[in-house]
């Protein structure tokens, strides 16, 4: 890593300047304060190791800039998520974890990740699935909470949603219901014979 902050291009980070990242990638961590971006050479997260994302408002995430470089996680790594003041558990929100000017260069195992594919997914109460393990325990979050981690476009973007409140679930069954018994109601006098007076 130079002392501008970006890292320099090689396939796998072992160690950098600590005011930037902490640890590395093969079994450390790469993390990065704020919500600010970090430009870098290739990275690759090994099974072990830890990308660390600060999430805080909607859209407001900490980032690598990759541009042509590649980012490849191997089957076994974590996205470490830390929440930071301005989240909110009530509301659908997305966040992008890391720029590539080419979506070929989002790779699974040195594969390419095709656009719409996910990567990884955590329900809160359940547990993660997929190759990339998503780490929630820096949140305060509902059972039900969803992060998912797909490749959009060229970008890798990290998505969250909310379990529906209970009163609203409660409030559209009984709508629901309500428009069945209308309609049981207006069936019924329909088939009803009418007499002539």
């Amino acid at each position: 890593m130079d002392g501008s902050g970006a890292a320099a291009s090689s396939p796998l980070v072992h160690a950098v300047r600590s005011e930037f990242l902490s640890g590395g990638l093969n079994g450390g961590t790469l993390a990065r304060t704020g919500t600010t971006a970090l430009a870098t050479g290739n990275v690759t997260v090994a099974d072990g190791g830890n990308l660390t994302a600060n999430v805080a408002a909607t859209g407001s995430a900490s980032r690598l800039d990759l541009g042509a470089n590649t980012l490849d996680f191997k089957t076994g790594a974590t996205l470490r998520l830390t929440g930071l003041a301005g989240f909110t558990n009530t509301a659908n929100a997305s966040y992008t974890l890391a720029l590539l000017t080419d979506g070929a260069n989002l790779l699974l195992d040195g594969i390419t990740v095709g656009n719409g594919n996910i990567l990884g997914t955590c329900v809160h109460g359940t547990g993660a699935t997929g190759a990339v393990v998503i780490d929630t325990s820096g949140f305060t979050l509902a059972t039900g909470d969803t992060f998912t981690l797909p490749r959009s476009g060229n970008n890798l973007v990290l998505t969250f949603s909310p379990v529906p409140e209970p009163a609203l679930v409660l409030t559209v069954g009984a709508a629901g219901l309500a428009a069945a018994g209308w309609l049981r109601r207006r069936k019924t006098r329909a088939a009803e014979p009418t007499t002539a007076a």
